[in-house]
């Protein structure tokens, strides 16, 4: 997959940041990046 970093975390959460359910929509948004990019090699 090459040097890239994946953020994910209450902090980069769109919605409800500094909470729990921000933390679980980060964390989904970034598994769904990393798996879309792992797919396309």
């Amino acid at each position: 997959m090459g040097n890239i970093l994946w953020w994910a975390g209450t902090e980069t959460a769109q919605q409800y940041g500094g909470y729990m359910d921000g933390m679980v929509e980060s964390g989904l948004r970034a598994a769904h990046a990393v798996f879309k990019r792992w797919l396309n090699q």
